[in-house]
């Protein structure tokens, strides 16, 4: 995944995501069913699908902030106007005292994050857990039955096929090519006949077990996945406070000359 500030350079152009994307259909477009847009906003595939046009251009990537010469003069000038809000922070080119300011704000935000995504998460267990227990509980003797079956039937065809494996392997002398292909014509002859065997024993045993399985991972899933869609709706919903929340307050810090190290004045 790539982190902030990501770029493509294409014919002496450059494209990259200001404040100014975030806005309209195209942005509506990359958040629909994606609950990770705010990752994938900072990188190469959320510019190409603002700038499709970008296509096969050169992609690049920095996070070192120490050195505005590290970016090209458009970017830098794009950081200090505060066109990146929303996309991601750059901290490294505050001040010390603000930096450390800025800093303690980001951890709290991030502590509010956590405790709402860990709440959603304890309610999320509460429903999930006692539906795993019960369908485990409920499929554990047609699986025991199953697994009984087919290992019966797996050390069966190993009976049958390893001796006739070991002979194969065994020759090795000079000369015995034609031997050897006779060897290996009936070492595939076995494993096939064994293996036909092996299934006529393992897939009724099979269907039996996925006839009892099936309906009751229905059930499971009846019941944990509207909880996984509610904890994860939370959490989503969380982290965009907690986003917006940070940009806010560091790019209003970032655009003020005076909190800016001397190298990004």
């Amino acid at each position: 995944m790539c982190e902030f500030i990501s770029w493509i350079e294409k014919e002496k152009e450059l494209f990259y995501l200001t404040l100014e994307d975030l806005k309209g259909k195209r942005f509506n477009e990359f958040k629909k069913g994606n609950l990770k847009w705010i990752e994938d906003l900072p990188g190469h595939g959320a510019i190409l699908h603002f700038y499709p046009e970008a296509d096969r251009g050169v992609q690049k990537e920095c996070i070192d902030f120490s050195n505005p010469i590290n970016f090209p003069d458009e970017i830098v000038n794009a950081i200090k106007m505060g066109e990146f809000r929303g996309i991601g922070v750059c901290p490294a080119i505050l001040i010390e005292p603000v930096m450390a300011w800025y800093d303690k704000f980001e951890q709290s935000k991030l502590s509010e994050y956590r405790e709402i995504a860990e709440s959603a998460k304890t309610k999320y267990n509460k429903i999930e857990q006692p539906a795993s227990v019960k369908y485990e509980k409920n499929i554990q003797p047609a699986k025991t039955k199953y697994e009984k079956i087919r290992q019966s039937a797996w050390d069966e065809y190993k009976n049958i096929v390893d001796p006739v494996l070991d002979k194969y392997m065994k020759i090795n002398m000079p000369g015995w090519n034609n031997i050897k292909r006779l060897a290996l014509a009936e070492y595939e002859k076995v494993k096939q006949n064994a293996w036909a065997e092996y299934d006529k024993v393992n897939m009724p045993a099979s269907v039996e077990y996925e006839n009892i399985r099936q309906p009751e991972r229905a059930e499971y899933n009846r019941i944990e996945q509207p909880a996984l869609a509610e904890y994860e709706k939370i959490k989503h919903l969380a982290k965009i406070e907690y986003e917006r929340a940070i940009q806010a307050t560091f790019w209003d810090l970032a655009v003020k000359p005076e909190n800016r190290t001397k190298r990004w004045k």
